[in-house]
């Protein structure tokens, strides 16, 4: 009994990725019920976002039924938009997008990071990154020359990439096909209460496995899809770097208009460096008294010593010859 259950189970499953393969592209026309797995609250919410067309000269319809498109690639988009801004203005640019962006609401755009450096400084940057639906974002480029202008800002580069996800897409709704019709062969098999415990259990464990399999396909699709009906866009702000003439009296107006910052800089190094000086004073004092005594003891011995000995090597006086 348990080699018959386990060899159907294998047919089954055989037949299942089998049909499935075969009509892997014509698998877009098939619908789910929420009750076929068990994320079909993401799945859902996911389908809701797929109504939107992708930011492409051409949109492709994304289908809401849980079915794959058979129109056209559906593709992964990719914006990247570099701004320069006075550096005073980086900021508030920044700022006046990312609140748009908000405005707009989580369903339509969403701020994945946002950063800033430097904010006031002639080095000012910024890094801004969004995820969005195409409409919006269309709609954000269309106004964004005019938002620029405000600020005297101006985009100085502009890209776009998209990655086709159609294969992945298309392979893991297949997949995620075979495995719910084999489901529902094992279930129907569970149903028939197998004779042997050993054939319940791993009718059970077979069951389980593949409802896992089932969760984790769902919400890879759940994401592809996702992914495709909303795309990224990465915003980078800069300083614009200004270059001015320098006048040749240029330094000498510095030194002036600097004359008495530097002045209170050097009193100020000669006040500190009294009240370093003061506490040693004292210390100082003794020593060199402490030095001068033993420099003149010492030199007093010496001279006393030279003395004695310039006395002991001179001749005695010859006494005055007696007059005859």
């Amino acid at each position: 009994m348990k080699k018959v259950l386990l060899f159907s189970a294998a047919l089954i499953a055989l037949s299942a990725c089998g049909g499935s393969d075969e009509k892997a592209s014509g698998a877009m026309n098939m619908e789910y019920s929420e009750a076929d797995f068990a994320p079909a609250a993401m799945v859902q919410a996911s389908e809701d976002m797929m109504e939107r067309k992708m930011a492409s000269p051409s949109p492709v319809p994304v289908p809401t039924d849980g079915a794959t498109a058979s129109t056209g690639p559906m593709l992964a988009y990719t914006h990247n938009r570099s701004i320069e801004s006075p550096a005073k203005d980086v900021e508030r640019v920044v700022t006046s997008h990312q609140k748009m962006c908000e405005k707009a609401g989580f369903q339509k755009c969403m701020v994945v990071n946002s950063n800033q450096n430097g904010i006031g400084e002639e080095w000012a940057s910024a890094n801004l990154h969004i995820r969005a639906t195409p409409e919006w974002i269309t709609e954000f480029f269309q106004d964004l020359p005019k938002d620029l202008k405000k600020t005297d800002s101006k985009i100085t580069s502009a890209s776009t990439s998209a990655q086709d996800l159609s294969t992945q897409i298309v392979d893991t709704d297949a997949r995620l096909k075979a495995q719910l019709t084999l489901r529902d062969r094992l279930q129907a098999l569970l149903t028939d209460r197998p004779s042997e415990l050993g054939d319940l259990i791993e009718l059970e464990r077979e069951l389980s496995r593949v409802q896992s399999d089932i969760d984790a396909n769902a919400s890879i699709l759940a994401a592809l899809r996702q992914r495709v009906a909303m795309s990224n866009l990465h915003m980078n702000y800069s300083a614009k770097s200004t270059v001015t003439s320098r006048s040749v009296w240029a330094p000498l107006a510095d030194a002036f208009g600097n004359f008495f910052k530097n002045f209170a800089g050097a009193l100020g190094a000669v006040v500190t460096a009294i009240a370093v000086i003061i506490p040693w004073l004292p210390v100082i004092g003794g020593l060199l008294w402490f030095g001068r005594w033993i420099y003149r003891k010492v030199w007093r011995k010496n001279k006393q010593e030279k003395a004695v000995l310039v006395d002991n090597a001179s001749p005695a006086p010859t006494p005055p010859e007696a007059n005859s």
